[in-house]
């Protein structure tokens, strides 16, 4: 069986579709007729099995029979790919059917004969009919026969074949000028073209046309070819569009009626009733239009370059917003071929693509997602696609607005300025510019600040577009022609008759940036609210507020109604609810302003309302976890913006949180290369992470910043000390030295002494003998003196050559006096100014340099102690004394440990913890019979302070477990314990201090080995905290800190209280560990919030264990001690062990652990070192004597007394005599706490 052509199976697939110009033709009996049916409907079926889709699709098969039968030629390949899957399914069934496909068979080779026969089988009707039907054969057999007509007819049949393939490439000029000639040439021929021919010759210059822009010939030449009685429905579909055109509504609308009865969904017939519907509501018009037409490629683009491209944004946005109208950037995924078919689509996808990711014109509106960029990128590379293939096209208008396209998106992705340049040289190449293109263009003149060209073209383009004069007012603000920005302002406010909700957005701009420029008087207010309708009632008085508001006199009524509109704006998602928290935040209610913004802001696209949203935050000083993460949202997210960073900057340091410190300096710097403020904070960043590591870092700041001109000195000097502490020493020198040359910048010449001590020796220079570029310190009549040596001077020249101790003779310039003058010291510059400094302090106490210089009288050892103690003794006493009362408040509980550490030991916890437990007392800690009672402590979540920590790594490293919890500790205490590291490896060591008061001057001598077993603690401490710890850095204490009315002038205070505190109450579920009584001012004992080491530790590891026996060793004061303890420390004593026997005494007290327990714990302990250690009686009673004594010490109430009375005799009735001893040692105890005769005799 032969395989049929694609023109035979059209014929076949047209007979059983009942198509008009086939039926004519064929006549078949009733057999092949319903075989005929049957195979179409099989074929469709299996093909479309869906019955909705079917139908369609029957539609979609008959428009394109008709449109490939156009011409009476065969056709061998089929473009269309899905049509072309429905023919070969149609051949497969009718194989399956032996009379139909026998018919269709013989359509090419019989055509004559079976028109024929067909005519004749069919006579039955009267005379009149038979006539016709054979006048009618004789002029079908006449124009089939051979002849020089007919074959004339199927040559010009053959050039149209062939200028079809020039339009197929894109070459419509071409082919134009050949159907001219073509049809120029008829006149020559006694044969006349066909009707049918004429109307494909028209058909095909009106495509030309169409494409080469001439839209009025393109409609003349779509009419013509439908007039000449071409049916097909792509003429017929031109046709109606063409006459819509024209203004010839009543044809247009005959052809749409004729093209939905053909298709009740047809595109092109729904596209041009839109396109009739004049000033109707294009909403409205939509409405009423079948969702499967909207949703069509082709009904989308007609609408779009007819009716939405020309139309407002409010018109846009609806359509976009309500019927999805614009195509979506998924079909730039792919590349597909650019076709004659498909071109028009393509063309039109991305320009409204582009329209869609650029809806907004108003400039200082809330800008387009940043997400856009991928879109962007895709859209270029299509357009670049595109472009490439219709390189050689002669279709200049489509081509140089694509061009212009393409350029945008290359703006868009890089935004340097010459995508823009080429822009508008392709904006100057197109003939019809639409108001997209000129809103693009402004736009992109606008960003690049060519403003001047910008008002321009929109000056040239406006004819009354709103939007337009707008770009064009803020051009002109920018531009600072004030004059000319009134005028067009003015002319836009009287151009808004109806104020709306996107609109309004133009006139509360208007307000806002003529109060910036200090010429909102100058209008008249009625021009803002007068004469215009509103969309909502509420608007007329929100933009009369807002013009109070600009003008400083809002009052409370007016913030009330504000209020009051909240929750309609908030519905209304309107551009303009901006203007309601941006009210609140420039009247410092800041509180309002973050509440509006928080309900309705987007944290995903860059917007100016996120932008004040994070202002607001800022300056409201509440709620910093938010705030940080917006501004790393910014930074991260959208574009460079200085003063976002400089916050963000600042709020990092103060946490500190220096990873976060050092990636916003390498950003911001990355934009802005010279900013003195930024550098010096990515120096301290990378110094505070980890200077060995970012060693490279750090070497190419100090080679940067040695030669910088620092404007702010707090900046060199931070600078200076990280260099010189990184070894960077000569960098760090040189900095300090340019400071310090400025005699008055008294800061930093002390600063220079201070780090010449830290410079090693061969940096700074002394040389033996003068020569030219050092320094000589010499002696002229009793006076210091300084030269550099250098050319023109007749001192340095005498004195080159010259070593320390010569003396040269020069006679006086004026009188003939000569003078010996003696070397003192020959040195570099460095040199030189610190012995300026020191001499300028020797000569001048004056001189505000905190410096003094004085001469020992008596070199004796006992001289030098009486010139100390006459020069610091007093403040030493003083300091002394000081000491020592705030010790005594301390063990008093009248002091907390953090308020001793501030003022006895210069804010350092870790020292003065050692000093407490080493040198003094011990730590004191709130007894646990003053917190409430047990709680369950199993699903907390527990904060350690320095009172805490230093206690549990010491247990945890005696146990050599870890506890059950991971403990939270704040960021500060952490990198405070490494601050101390670092200065004990880095800074110089003194070897000797002395103490000094008026009765002594008592030296204390500093040994190496301190300094190894600090750095050891502390990397041990440090390592602990990394196994135990979650470092936590503390956002929510600048909650706190930015909300003091006073800056804390005690940075301690700053970074660990207040962060602690902050760290405990993050969750509610946190217990600060703590045996710091400054925290009781914070967390109440009843808040539940806060318990003592001692209770953790219980809490963990049980009431009795070797865990507890740390507090006795580090000499813990209200630690509950209990007989147990003592005995075993007595032991030790007994044994001449090292042991806290005296301590744990001292404990035993009912003044701090008051309760009948500790009577108990006494009474036992002595029943036990009775009955267990061999001691004399003298012995015996002289321990229990001060046991008693430091029980009873400072108690006043009887109860007490009475109930150690009886637990003694209770305890010791059994032991016959020794409670006659313990007894005599309690009276004994009572005597000497002085109790009065009057409460003796009312004892027991």
């Amino acid at each position: 069986m032969e395989p049929l052509s694609t023109s035979v199976i059209l014929k076949g697939i047209g007979i059983a579709l009942k198509i008009p110009q086939i039926v004519s033709q064929f006549h078949t009996g009733n057999l092949v007729a319903d075989e005929l049916d049957k195979t179409f409907e099989k074929a469709l079926k299996s093909w479309a099995p869906n019955e909705s889709i079917r139908k369609r699709k029957r539609q979609f098969v008959k428009q394109k029979v008709e449109k490939y039968l156009e011409f009476d030629s065969d056709i061998d390949l089929i473009e269309d790919r899905e049509f072309k899957s429905f023919c070969e399914n149609y051949a497969k069934h009718l194989a399956a059917h032996s009379a139909a496909f026998n018919y269709v068979s013989g359509i090419r080779s019989n055509t004559n004969f079976g028109i024929i026969n067909s005519q004749l089988g069919t006579i039955k009707d009267d005379n009149v009919v038979i006539l016709q039907k054979i006048s009618d054969m004789a002029q079908m057999l006449e124009n089939n026969l051979p002849s020089n007509g007919g074959k004339l007819e199927e040559e010009w049949k053959r050039q149209i074949g062939a200028y079809k393939e020039s339009i197929s490439k894109f070459k419509p000029k071409t082919a134009l000028d050949l159907l001219n000639k073509m049809e120029e040439s008829f006149i020559f021929h006694n044969v006349k073209p066909s009707n049918n021919l004429l109307s494909t010759l028209n058909f095909l210059k009106a495509q030309c046309f169409g494409m080469l822009g001439s839209a009025t010939e393109m409609y003349e030449c779509s009419i013509m070819a439908h007039s000449l009685g071409n049916t097909s429905i792509e003429v017929i579909e031109r046709a109606c569009y063409s006459y819509a055109k024209t203004n010839n509504f009543s044809e247009a609308r005959k052809l749409i009626l004729k093209l939905k009865s053909i298709d009740e969904y047809n595109p092109t017939a729904w596209a041009t009733e839109v396109i009739l519907s004049g000033d109707l509501n294009l909403a409205e018009v939509f409405s009423k239009i079948p969702h499967q037409v909207i949703q069509n490629l082709d009904f989308k683009r007609i609408v779009y370059f007819n009716i939405i491209a020309n139309s407002n944004f409010e018109v846009t946005s609806e359509l976009y917003q309500k019927y999805r109208i614009f195509p979506e950037t998924k079909y730039f995924e792919t590349f597909p071929k650019v076709t004659l078919e498909n071109y028009k689509n393509w063309y039109f996808i991305i320009q409204t693509v582009l329209s869609e990711l650029f809806r907004s014109t108003i400039i200082n509106s809330q800008p387009n997602p940043k997400t856009r960029s991928n879109q962007i990128k895709l859209l270029n590379g299509f357009l670049n696609h595109f472009l490439e293939q219709m390189s050689s096209a002669e279709m200049q208008k489509d081509i140089n607005r694509l061009y212009f396209f393409y350029w945008f998106t290359e703006f868009s992705i890089n935004k340097k300025n010459d995508p823009v340049f080429n822009m508008k040289i392709a904006y100057s190449k197109l003939k019809e510019r639409d108001r997209f293109v000129t809103i693009l263009m402004v736009n992109s003149l606008y960003k690049i600040k060519d403003l001047d060209g910008a008002i321009e073209i929109a000056g040239d383009q406006n004819n009354g577009d709103i939007d337009l004069l707008n770009i064009k007012a803020l051009c002109e603000l920018e531009r600072e022609y004030y004059e000319d920005y009134i005028v067009t302002v003015k002319e836009l406010l009287l151009l808004i008759k109806h104020v709306d909700l996107n609109n309004a957005e133009l006139v509360f701009n208007i307000i806002h940036m003529l109060s910036l420029i200090q010429k909102l008087d100058e209008f008249d207010e009625t021009l803002f609210v007068e004469s215009k309708s509103y969309e909502l009632d509420f608007l007329r008085k929100f933009i009369k507020c807002f013009i109070d508001f600009e003008k400083g006199r809002l009052d409370s009524e007016q913030f009330e109604f504000l209020q009051s509109i909240e929750e309609p704006l908030l519905k209304s998602q309107s551009i303009i609810l901006f203007y309601l928290p941006f009210i609140y935040y420039k009247s410092e209610k800041y509180d309002l302003a973050n509440e509006v913004f928080s309900k309705y802001v987007s944290e995903e696209y860059e917007s100016r309302d996120l932008y004040y949203y994070i202002l607001s935050l800022e300056k409201s000083c509440g709620n910093h976890s938010k705030l940080l993460y917006l501004l790393k949202k910014w930074r991260v997210s959208f574009p460079f913006d200085d003063m976002l960073l400089g916050i963000e900057a600042d709020l990092n340091r103060q946490l500190p949180n220096w990873i976060e410190c050092k990636e916003i300096c390498e950003y911001f710097l990355e934009n802005k290369k010279d900013d003195e403020g930024f550098m010096t904070l990515q120096l301290i960043a990378l110094n505070e992470i980890n200077p060995k590591k970012f060693k490279k870092e750090i070497a190419e700041l100090a080679e940067f910043l040695q030669n910088y001109d620092f404007k702010i000195y707090q900046h060199v000097r931070i600078v200076s000390s990280i260099l010189i502490e990184n070894e960077f020493y000569e960098e760090g020198l040189k900095l300090i030295f340019n400071a310090a040359f400025k005699t008055e910048n008294i800061q930093a010449r002390l600063d220079f002494i201070f780090s010449t001590i830290k410079i090693p020796s061969g940096i700074i220079k002394e040389f033996e003998v003068v020569k030219k570029g050092c320094y000589v310190k010499y002696i002229l009549d009793g006076k210091t003196n300084f030269v550099k040596i250098q050319e023109g001077n007749d001192l340095a020249d005498k004195l080159l050559g010259r070593k320390v101790g010569d003396t040269v003779s020069m006679q006086r310039p004026i009188v003939n006096t000569l003078e010996t003058i003696k070397v003192v010291r020959i040195m570099d510059k460095y040199l030189y100014l610190h012995d300026l400094i020191l001499e300028e302090v020797k000569s001048n106490p004056y001189s505000g340099i905190p410096l003094q210089s004085f001469d020992f009288k008596d070199g004796t050892i006992e001289g030098m102690h009486e010139t100390f103690k006459s020069l610091f003794g007093a403040k030493g006493t003083i300091i002394k004394d000081e000491t020592e009362s705030a010790l005594k408040k301390y063990y008093n509980y009248e002091l907390s440990f953090t308020e001793l550490i501030i003022q006895v030991y210069s804010s350092n916890y870790i020292g003065g913890y050692f000093d407490l437990v080493l040198s003094r007392d011990g730590i004191v800690q709130l007894p646990i019979t003053m917190y409430p009672s047990e709680h369950d402590y199993e699903r907390k979540e527990f904060v350690i302070d320095f009172s805490s920590l230093i206690i549990l790594q010491k247990i945890s490293e005696k146990l050599k477990t870890n506890f059950q919890n991971k403990f939270f500790i704040a960021k500060g205490s952490v990198d405070f314990i490494r601050g101390v590291l670092k200065r004990e490896i880095t800074e110089p060591k003194e070897k000797m201090s002395l103490r000094i008061t008026h009765d002594e001057v008592k030296p204390y001598l500093h040994s190496e080995n301190a300094t190894n077993s600090n750095i050891e603690y502390l990397n041990k401490l440090l390592n602990w905290i990394k196994l135990n710890c979650i470092e936590s850095v503390v956002e929510s204490k600048l909650d706190i800190i930015r909300k003091l009315k006073h800056p804390i002038e005690n940075e301690i205070f700053d970074t660990i209280i207040i962060e602690n505190y902050s760290l405990a109450i993050e969750n509610e579920n946190r217990i600060l560990i703590t045996d710091d009584t400054f925290y009781l001012k914070l967390f109440p004992l009843n808040s539940l919030r806060n318990i003592s080491s001692e209770i953790y530790v219980k809490s963990c590891e049980g009431k009795e264990g070797d865990c507890l026996s740390s507090f006795i060793e580090n000499k813990y004061i209200g630690f509950t001690v209990d007989s147990k303890m003592l005995f075993n420390e007595f032991k030790n004593k007994l044994k001449s062990k090292p042991n806290k026997y005296d301590h744990c005494v001292h404990c035993i007290s009912l003044s701090l652990l008051p309760g009948t327990e500790t009577i108990r714990t006494a009474v036992n302990f002595l029943k036990q070192i009775n009955l267990k250690c061999h001691l004399t009686d003298d012995k015996f009673q002289q321990e229990a004597t001060k046991v008693f004594f430091y029980l009873l010490k400072g108690q006043i109430e009887m109860k007490l007394f009475r109930i150690t009375d009886n637990t003694i005799k209770q305890e010791f009735k059994l032991l016959g005599a020794k409670l006659d001893l313990v007894y005599e040692s309690y009276l004994r105890a009572i005597e000497i706490i002085g109790m009065s005769a009057n409460n003796k005799a009312s004892l027991p």
